[in-house]
């Protein structure tokens, strides 16, 4: 399992299929161990265990089937035994049996909710705590009949018909005993990295509590909050063996290049190293070094940090060591394909240290550049846009591209525009048709990735900062970025997207890809359903040739059902790793109900990042460098803490109350120190604490020059810049200059409007 120590999951059990209740299951072992009975191990019964959802013409609840997972499988979860509901036990009160029952429904990894009571005489007799995804969900008023209908809210499914739970019963004294307890799951239980997500694990404790409070009297915002609560919670995590770094320095000993990538990057990049975007625009720290970060695509859509450096200057030798320091880092593994800006100085570098990565330059940046390039008339003429658009954007093949490029140069007259021919001379580093047989080309084709992450950094990191302040403040943004794919984990595996057709291969994908890769997918199965009709069917070469319509046209398929393998000319798969609406159309029409293993990538994967990754040393990329021990300690912190502001909560009323805390508080640190003779920290530990890591007696690494780089960011203006030259002043417009605008009339440009339009009549 995910982020536990676990051994591998056993399966134990064999019962005749006709068996209509689960069989008393013995106490296994391992942690969140497996349990698969025999009569359910035939693969064919396993697709009579299906999602409550394949029905969805009928707006009743579905009728409760044998409650195992879609695998066949039962999970039971492990723990110290003490922590452990058993038959027997007596509560007081019916809160202390559900606190119990929580405490170890959240070691484990499972939810919980009340299920039924029965009070007589408003006296509870007896109540059921169950597994939160208990039951199945209605699907009535879930789905929409027709696509074109007004949009529902999109509803991901927790119920899975899980039985565990907990009963419990009051006997003639007034207790409240535990009468019978089932403990395994039909469902996956949550790992420990994501059992802070469980919902009924989710209260704010009276410490956040007064945190929030003061921050919105402080006029702190919920979004600064919550990172200060994020923060505030753990501390400063120490590097491990597996963090790389490089860094150089010049004849002085001051730095002139900085690169790093920590475990958890190195092992993303392991996971996603097909597209990559690259920038340096950005300068953040106080030196004015250019920040640039290495970002790619998780199998979220989400982008995902890779690498970052810093850089003096901005030359071809710089780029060069950055990269050189990139592929050290990533085992030699080189891209398949890199996307940046239109520089000669990153070109040059990419050519001498990744040539056999596909460099791919950014068309928004190209795009928007057009605008200046051009006459004023051409530029606000929306002809020339829409043509522009359907050159570059819709051109299927080169030949095409090329068809539509010269004759819109021909028709606007813009033979004699240079920027335009290069631009055209560098065609197959730009233009989409000449990328639609790299895989995955589709789905990164502007650095907006590396933008977007220099916004998001930009929000925590400021641009006046020394290292150590930015390395701290860096740490926190990436914090923050792997907690947003740590949400988007837990919701991908322990819930289940809503079903809009009957087909199997629908409910495969529902199972295999992330929610955000399966919405890509629903919304081409749903168009194979509503929009496409297989036209015509030949053989060519021992291979079927299908011609498949929709609303766009007639597309070709050829499917050599041999292999299994099918190749639409549209070519979303190979651009985007999804598979077409067409292809799907022809399984369809093939009586072929699953998708075959070559279209299901294992970037799109929920469970993709499961596999435990080394690097060229052997250190295991580990996401979480925290022992165990040291786990057990935070968390027995956490407890202490807690506890303190209950009993401080409860007892802020009574001012002896208080006073007794206080005393009671003064003797056990006196006896602490007597017994232990702890000693406080100094203020060199207090600093180390703080940025994790010890500080060096001599230094031997000096701090970079001023530097100047390329097209970096919008700074933030200072009160000294309206005495620098007048910069801050504003410069006041000509009267007598006339600038050429577009007439609401003749949607001309020109130097008139519509009231002196000269062809109104």
């Amino acid at each position: 399992m995910e982020g536990s120590s676990c051994p591998p999951p056993s399966a134990v059990g064999s019962v005749p299929t006709s068996t209509p209740n689960v069989p008393a299951l013995p106490e296994m072992e391992s942690v969140n161990s497996l349990v698969m009975p025999d009569y359910l191990s035939d693969a064919n019964s396993i697709a009579e265990i299906n999602s409550p959802m394949l029905n969805i013409d009928t707006s009743s609840t579905p009728k409760k089937r044998k409650n195992f997972s879609q695998d066949g499988f039962l999970f039971i979860p492990e723990c110290a035994e003490e922590m452990k509901p058993k038959v027997g036990m007596l509560f007081e009160e019916i809160s202390s049996a559900e606190k119990f029952y929580k405490q170890y429904a959240h070691h484990v990894g499972f939810s919980v909710r009340r299920g039924q009571q029965l009070i007589v005489k408003e006296v509870l007799q007896w109540k059921r705590f169950k597994c939160a995804r208990e039951g199945y969900r209605s699907t009535k008023g879930t789905i929409t009949a027709s696509p074109h209908k007004k949009k529902r809210k999109v509803i991901k499914l927790t119920r899975c018909g899980c039985d565990a739970q907990m009963y419990v019963k009051r006997d003639c004294d007034g207790k409240y005993k535990i009468v019978s307890v089932i403990e395994q799951h039909n469902h996956e239980l949550v790992s420990p990295s994501k059992q802070h997500l469980i919902r009924s694990n989710r209260q704010v404790n009276e410490k956040a509590k007064r945190v929030l409070y003061d921050c919105h009297k402080a006029s702190i915002g919920p979004s600064q909050a919550y990172r200060l609560l994020h923060v505030g919670g753990g501390g400063m995590k120490k590097l491990n063996a597996a963090f790389f770094f490089e860094y150089e320095v010049d004849e002085h000993g001051k730095m002139v290049r900085l690169f790093w990538a920590d475990a958890t990057s190195r092992k993303n990049y392991k996971h996603f190293p097909d597209v990559l975007s690259f920038d340096s625009t950005y300068s953040t720290n106080q030196y004015d070094m250019v920040f640039a970060p290495f970002t790619g695509i998780n199998h979220h859509m989400q982008s995902v940090f890779f690498a970052a450096g810093f850089l003096a200057e901005e030359t071809i030798e710089e780029y060069t060591w950055m990269f050189q320091a990139f592929l050290r880092a990533m085992g030699g593994i080189a891209p398949r394909l890199i996307i940046t800006d239109e520089c000669a100085r990153i070109g040059g570098a990419i050519r001498d240290v990744l040539p056999n990565s596909i460099h791919r330059l950014c068309m928004w940046h190209i795009l928007q550049k057009v605008r200046d390039k051009v006459e004023p008339s051409i530029a606000g003429d929306e002809k020339f846009w829409e043509r522009l658009n359907k050159c570059v954007w819709r051109s299927e093949t080169p030949a095409k591209f090329e068809e539509r490029w010269h004759a819109l140069i021909s028709d606007f007259k813009l033979e004699g525009n240079v920027w335009l021919a290069k631009r055209f001379d560098l065609r197959k580093s730009w233009i989409p048709a000449y990328f639609m047989d790299i895989p995955l080309a589709g789905i990164l084709r502007t650095t907006s990735r590396s933008e977007s992450e220099n916004a998001f950094f930009k929000s925590f990191v400021g641009r006046k900062l020394a290292y150590v302040e930015f390395w701290l403040r860096f740490d926190t943004a990436l914090q923050c970025q792997r907690q947003e794919e740590l949400i988007a984990d837990n919701s991908s595996i322990h819930t289940t997207p809503t079903l809009l057709t009957t087909w199997e291969i629908e409910r495969q994908g529902s199972e295999i890809f992330t929610h955000e890769v399966f919405a890509l997918f629903q919304k081409q199965v749903n168009a194979a359903r509503e929009d496409c009709d297989v036209q015509t069917t030949t053989i060519v070469d021992g291979t079927k040739v299908f011609e498949v319509s929709d609303a766009w046209g007639v597309r070709e398929v050829r499917f050599d059902s041999t292999t299994m393998i099918a190749k639409c000319s549209c070519k979303l798969f190979e651009s985007k790793g999804i598979l077409c609406r067409h292809i799907i159309r022809v399984f369809r029409a093939s009586k072929l109900n699953e998708l075959p293993s070559i279209y299901v990538l294992k970037r799109w994967e929920k469970k993709c990042k499961r596999d435990a990754v080394y690097d060229g040393e052997g250190n295991l990329l580990e996401e979480n460098a925290i022992g165990s021990a040291e786990t057990t300690i935070r968390r027995k912190i956490a407890t202490a803490r807690n506890m303190l502001e209950e009993i401080i909560r409860d007892a802020r009323a009574s001012e002896e109350v208080i006073d007794f805390i206080n005393t009671g508080l003064s003797n056990l640190q006196s006896s602490l120190v007597q017994k232990f003779q702890t000693v406080p920290p100094t203020r060199h530990e207090e600093q180390e604490t703080f940025i994790g890591t010890s500080i060096p007696t001599q230094i031997a690494v000096f701090t970079a020059s001023d530097t100047c780089s390329r097209g970096t960011c919008s700074r933030i203006r200072g009160h000294r810049d309206d005495a620098k030259g007048g910069a801050g002043k504003k410069k006041k417009k000509d009267p007598n200059l006339k600038v050429p605008r577009q007439c609401g009339l003749c949607k001309e440009v020109g130097f008139h409007d519509a009231r002196k339009c000269p062809k109104k009549t």
